[in-house]
């Protein structure tokens, strides 16, 4: 019996586990993104990353990219960001447009 709960355990673990969904598509907005108003983008190669603006915040957060959005969502605080533009190269630095905000690929 305790060898079943044990099983169990590690199917449920194996079961939660997020793969990432990032690929070569979506390779460009890995990163820390800021904004010239103070926001602040992380974008992780695991699938997961932060958002900050104004008075909006989530760290931890794991990000789902689509062709024109990014969700970000940690315990039920959820975050539609649209990509207006981007990931692009200006004079020599990343680009990325969210929300009409141009952020800027921080090295």
């Amino acid at each position: 019996m305790r060898n079943l709960i044990i099983i169990s355990g590690i199917i449920f673990l194996l079961a939660c586990v997020s793969r990432s969904q990032f690929n070569a598509e979506t390779e460009p907005f890995i990163g820390e993104w800021e904004s010239s108003n103070g926001g602040y983008l992380a974008v992780k190669s695991d699938g997961t990353g932060d958002y900050s603006i104004s008075n909006k915040t989530i760290k931890g957060g794991k990000i789902t990219l689509q062709k024109d959005t990014m969700d970000i969502s940690v315990f039920g605080i959820h975050e539609k960001l649209y990509i207006d533009g981007g990931p692009f190269e200006e004079n020599g630095t990343k680009v990325i447009f969210i929300n009409n905000t141009k952020f800027y690929l921080m090295q």
